[in-house]
């Protein structure tokens, strides 16, 4: 055999391996990309998977509305709770004396009130019996005497609406030592989970301290961080195939946000879904299947 013709062969053979290997290195990566989307029968045909997370749609804490001392938690990490239901209950021996306090002075200034009252009226009468004279022309009446009555009854009766307005200030502390009274239980938000505790028995805490936290796990729903260019592809209410523990559910699109994210240039988008009796939890993975067509 010539030199020529063994180069050919040569040639050709290389030429039919490197073929081959091409076609099963294709055929093995649409295989595998076929496997990743296209698990329990969802369709792999143009389509995209995002990984999502289970979200929350409600989160809160149950926080302190006034300062003290802890004096017991009545619910703990892992107890479901209802809204309005007494979660933690403050020290509140300085807040009951202090409403004490301020309903004796709420007294103290209707007593004072009622004292001014009387001495206006006293000197009505004393006004209405220089009148009386002033009409006959006695000559016991005075006009210096009934000038002076006048002008005391316009003091009075300015003492009176001054008593009437410091009446009102000690209602309005004492309403706020009512207040201050009912916020040493702190009550549950809404309906839910205790996730988190945040303090312990004794601990003194203040307005706005967090104590537990608590997620509404029947308002659960997904969220995915959408590539831009499948963005396009979704509309509100779309049914998107998802996958979450190995199931198949439905996700419906609810709202997509109008923020990109410069870094990663995806979009947020929210979809609501039926999980069913399985257990799921917040932030578990989400596979969701988004079609390019």
């Amino acid at each position: 055999m010539s030199n020529v013709t063994l180069r050919w062969t040569n040639t050709l053979i290389i030429y039919l391996v490197v073929t081959c290997v091409t076609t099963l290195w294709g055929n093995a990566r649409a295989q595998s990309k076929s496997e990743l989307v296209g698990q329990n029968g969802v369709s792999t045909q143009n389509s995209v998977v995002v990984v999502g997370r289970v979200i929350a749609r409600r989160t809160g804490f149950a926080v302190a509305h006034i300062t003290g001392p802890i004096d017991k938690f009545y619910a703990d990490v892992g107890g479901r709770v209802k809204r309005d239901q007494v979660l933690v209950k403050l020290e509140g021996k300085h807040q009951s004396w202090s409403r004490a306090r301020r309903a004796a002075t709420l007294q103290q200034r209707k007593a004072e009130l009622a004292t001014r009252r009387a001495l206006v009226a006293k000197v009505e009468l004393e006004a209405k019996r220089l009148q009386q004279l002033r009409k006959i022309r006695s000559g016991a009446f005075r006009a210096a005497q009934f000038d002076n009555v006048e002008l005391e009854l316009v003091v009075l009766r300015s003492k009176v609406i001054e008593a009437q307005a410091v009446v009102l200030q000690a209602r309005a502390d004492l309403a706020l030592a009512d207040l201050d009274l009912k916020n040493i239980a702190i009550v549950a938000p809404f309906s839910g989970i205790i996730i988190e505790r945040f303090s312990e028995i004794g601990a003194f805490v203040h307005i706005g301290d967090k104590l537990l936290s608590i997620i509404d796990d029947s308002t659960l729903e997904i969220e995915a961080d959408v590539p831009r260019h499948l963005i396009r592809f979704l509309s509100l209410g779309d049914i998107v195939k998802s996958q979450i523990a190995g199931k198949s559910i439905d996700a419906m699109v609810r709202i997509i946000i109008p923020s990109e994210n410069l870094l990663t240039n995806t979009q947020v988008v929210r979809f609501s879904a039926t999980f069913g009796a399985d257990r799921v939890a917040v932030n578990q993975s989400v596979e969701l299947v988004i079609s390019e067509n």
